[in-house]
């Protein structure tokens, strides 16, 4: 799409058919996207653009959670949308920053927030929204995961689920507020923030689910938070860890209770399938999780430094300059409330120690839920043990010094493998 601005002086405001044809193309069509219909050309423009004639006041306003009818729409909204997916006419939610703000200051503004939410260990705006989200997907499953869903009730509840998650992942980031008037302090708090929503039935109905330890089929249970209102802290190289609603299944036979991001049915499902979770299954263990980038970057720092305290340090700190750069976005779009301040943006908020991470590393090592079947730590023995030694070598070894970091050996300098 061709706009030639080269004519208007930088004190003018374009307004154009070319150049909102060209706006349009720039936020919501990439060019791997095919050009939108008419209808969907109209709703967008209806829904998320404010005329250049129009007063400022003008927002989008798009209800949160509702069933009124709703005109085609494309999932998640943002900046730059990756993918444009039609939605149902019937959708009873919305995915927008405009819908998700509303329905936030309507609870946060008007201090109605619940009990459990304000209680919480994660912020209350993410809890709030999950709430919505969950509630909108709630529908009648068949226990036994060997079954298929079809029901219409399933079918609308996956149309909601995937207006949030779209096809491929169980990932929702909270887009900006693009276009409002005021800011709104609760969103910008999570604006940027990610949940994920992990139900492997609701993201692929034809998945088969086996116990890890039986392989029977596993059967439903509940979410994490519509149990226990609780939600799983998944730890990144960034700011504030992303939340997970996390199903959980039990097996008829062993009896054993599975939550979906386990590393044991992680390792199981299909490749395409486990990936979706952003976390490496020989991770997935324990009361928190890494992500990949985090796991990668842990293991480099470990193997040279075995610091688990350097990282764990590192993010503090960048829950620090999380809350930095929020604070200076919002102030710069000039709001007329104040934001919230550090302690309650970091409120229940605590990154894994340095002992936690060093034991999350070392369990990592024994864990079998690789590609290849065995652990890194068998790797890296076989390795050792396949060094090939010369008619007049005696032996092979190996030294080295880190690894006294961790271990406490009175009297001892360094340490050796020897290949004899």
């Amino acid at each position: 799409m061709h706009f030639d601005g080269t004519n208007l002086s930088q004190s003018q405001n374009p307004s154009t058919e070319t150049f909102q044809r060209a706006r349009e193309v720039y936020l919501y069509m990439p060019g791997d996207i095919p050009a939108l219909t008419g209808n969907e050309r109209a709703m967008i423009q209806a829904n998320y653009f404010t005329p250049m004639n129009a007063a400022a006041t003008t927002t989008p306003t798009i209800a949160v959670l509702k069933a009124a009818p709703q005109p085609t729409a494309t999932t998640t909204p943002t900046i730059v949308a990756p993918k444009a997916v039609p939605q149902p006419t019937n959708s009873p939610c919305t995915a927008s920053a405009a819908s998700i703000r509303k329905e936030l200051d309507l609870v946060v503004d008007a201090d109605q927030c619940p009990k459990w939410a304000t209680d919480a260990s994660y912020p209350k705006e993410i809890g709030i929204v999950a709430d919505k989200i969950i509630k909108a997907c709630e529908h009648k499953k068949p226990a036994d995961t060997s079954q298929n869903p079809s029901t219409e009730t399933f079918q609308r509840a996956r149309e909601v689920y995937l207006q949030f998650f779209r096809p491929g992942t169980c990932t929702f980031t909270f887009p900006p507020d693009f276009g409002a008037t005021q800011p709104s302090p609760a969103y910008h708090s999570i604006a940027g923030d990610s949940i994920l929503y992990l139900d492997w039935k609701l993201i692929d109905p034809t998945v088969n689910l086996h116990c890890p330890a039986c392989r029977a089929h596993l059967k439903h249970t509940r979410t994490n938070f519509s149990h226990h209102k609780t939600l799983f802290p998944v730890w990144d190289v960034k700011g504030r860890p992303m939340y997970a609603v996390v199903m959980n299944y039990k097996c008829p036979q062993c009896q054993s209770n599975v939550a979906a991001n386990d590393g044991k049915l992680l390792s199981s499902l299909p490749t395409y399938l486990r990936c979706m979770y952003p976390v490496n299954p020989i991770y997935a263990t324990g009361g928190f999780h890494i992500t990949e980038a985090l796991s990668q970057l842990l293991e480099n720092l470990m193997v040279t430094y075995a610091n688990g305290d350097f990282v764990s340090k590192m993010l503090y700190q960048e829950l620090g300059r999380e809350y930095t750069r929020k604070v200076a976005t919002y102030l710069s779009l000039s709001p007329t409330r104040d934001f919230a301040g550090e302690r309650e943006y970091e409120s229940g908020i605590f990154p894994p120690s340095g002992k936690s991470l060093r034991e999350l590393y070392q369990q990592a090592q024994q864990s079998t839920f690789t590609h290849y079947g065995y652990s890194h730590a068998d790797r890296n023995k076989r390795e050792i043990q396949s060094v090939q030694l010369g008619e007049n070598d005696l032996s092979a070894i190996d030294w080295t010094v880190a690894f006294l970091r961790n271990f406490i050996l009175p009297g001892a300098t360094a340490g050796f493998d020897m290949n004899k």
